[in-house]
C-alpha cells in the first residue's frame, strides 16, 4: 500500500534514524482496494511496521488496537485526518503522550459526502485538535484550511529524497508519465482526452500511466484507450521503486490532470530528475511550480490545452528542465527533518 503519504512516512522514519531517533509505524492490515491481510509485523528498510485489524465503515476505519502500541514511545505522530487522529487525541488523558498531527491534505479530496465532511471538520475535528500538541500542515493549502480551526498549526511542506531521482542523461521529450494511484480524482480520463488531441501532429509522443488501480476504474480507462485507438498509451500497473524511478528519469514530461491533491510528492520527485511537470491548474499545484518557469499549469478540461505545451521549442524545454532540478532542492529532507525534530523536542519537553 504505497502512496504519497506512505512513502513520506517511510522516508521520515529513515531520516529520523540517521539522526539517532528510533520510530515504528502502526497502520491498518489491508490495502484500500484489497481484502488480503498483510503481515502483522514486518521490517522494511530497517523500520518496524505493525499492522492492526479494523472495522471498515468505508469513509471511517476503526482500529482501537492502535492504543496498544503507544506505551513505549515518547511521542505519537499521526499522519492524516481520521480515526487515528480522533482516537489517539480522545485517549490522550489515558496514554499521556504528546501528539503531533500531520494533515496530508485533510479530508476534502473529493466533494463526496461534503456536508458530512464539513460537519466533521468544522465541529468535531476543531474540538479534537485542541488536544494536539502541534499540527503540521504539509502544504500552504492545508495551512490555510487548518489555521481556521486551530492556532497550533505550522507549515512544513512535504519533503522528497531528490538524490534518488538525480539524472544527467538526455531527456526524451516524446515520453510522458503519470505516476500515482488510478483513482477518480486523478482524472486520467482527461489525460487520455488531451493526449488524443496531440497524436496526429505529434505521432511519436508516448504516455505511460504508472500506478495501482485504487478505485477499480483501470479497465474502463483501458477500454477508452482501445476505442480511441491510442497505441501510444500504456498502463504499466504498479512498478518496483527502481523501475519507477528509471521511467521518471528518462521521461521529458510528468502529467497530472488531478482535480484535487494534498501536495504532490510525485511532482517534486519528477522535477528532481529534470522531468517537466504539466499539471492541472489547482491550488496544490500552484504552490509547487512557477508557470512557464518550472513547469506548465493548464486546464485539462479545456480542449487542446496540452497541445499548446508541445508546441514549445526544445531550447525552452531544456531551460525549464534545469529550472525544475533547482526548484526541487527546496523540498529536500535535510532542512525539513530538522524542523520536525525541533517540534518533537518542544512537545516532549
Amino acid at each position: 500500500c504505497i502512496g504519497g503519504t506512505e512513502k513520506y512516512i517511510m522516508d521520515l522514519c529513515l531520516e529520523l534514524k540517521k539522526k539517532g531517533i528510533e520510530s515504528e509505524v502502526v497502520c491498518l492490515n489491508t490495502c484500500h482496494n484489497s481484502k488480503k491481510k498483510l503481515e502483522e509485523k514486518e521490517k522494511i528498510k530497517g523500520i518496524k511496521v505493525n499492522r492492526i485489524p479494523f472495522w471498515d465503515l468505508k469513509l471511517y476505519k476503526i482500529a482501537p488496537k492502535a492504543l496498544d502500541f503507544v506505551e513505549d514511545f515518547d511521542l505519537i505522530h499521526v499522519h492524516g485526518i481520521g480515526f487515528f487522529c480522533d482516537f489517539l487525541l480522545a485517549k490522550k488523558n489515558q496514554h499521556k503522550k504528546p501528539v503531533v498531527i500531520s494533515t496530508h491534505g485533510g479530508i476534502f479530496h473529493t466533494n463526496k459526502k461534503s456536508r458530512i465532511k464539513k460537519f466533521y471538520h468544522d465541529l468535531w475535528l476543531k474540538h479534537q485538535l485542541k488536544k494536539a500538541d502541534k499540527i503540521i500542515a504539509n502544504s500552504e493549502n492545508d495551512f490555510n484550511q487548518f489555521k481556521k480551526i486551530s492556532e497550533k498549526v505550522v507549515l512544513i511542506q512535504n519533503a522528497v529524497d531528490a538524490t534518488k531521482f538525480s539524472y544527467k542523461g538526455k531527456k526524451d521529450f516524446n515520453k510522458m508519465v503519470f505516476v500515482g494511484r488510478i483513482s477518480k480524482n486523478k482524472r486520467i480520463d482527461l489525460l487520455i482526452d488531451r493526449f488524443e488531441e496531440i497524436t496526429k501532429e505529434f505521432p511519436d509522443k508516448k504516455l505511460e500511466i504508472i500506478g495501482e488501480d485504487f478505485d477499480g476504474i483501470a479497465n474502463a480507462l483501458k477500454k477508452k484507450v482501445k476505442e480511441k485507438k491510442l497505441d501510444n498509451v500504456f498502463f504499466t500497473g504498479k512498478l518496483s521503486e527502481k523501475k519507477l524511478i528509471e521511467k521518471v528519469k528518462k521521461a521529458g514530461f510528468y502529467l497530472s490532470a488531478s482535480e484535487y491533491e494534498g501536495f504532490g510528492i510525485a511532482v517534486i520527485e519528477s522535477m528532481a530528475s529534470g522531468t517537466i511537470p504539466v499539471l492541472n491548474d489547482i491550488k496544490a499545484f500552484r504552490e509547487l511550480i512557477k508557470n512557464n518557469k518550472t513547469g506548465y499549469l493548464i486546464d485539462f478540461k479545456e480542449k487542446n490545452s496540452l497541445k499548446k505545451v508541445f508546441e514549445k521549442k526544445e531550447k525552452e524545454l531544456k531551460k525549464i528542465s534545469k529550472n525544475c532540478i533547482q526548484e526541487s532542492k527546496k523540498f529536500e529532507w535535510k532542512e525539513k527533518v530538522k524542523e520536525i525534530e525541533e517540534i518533537y523536542k518542544n512537545c516532549i519537553n
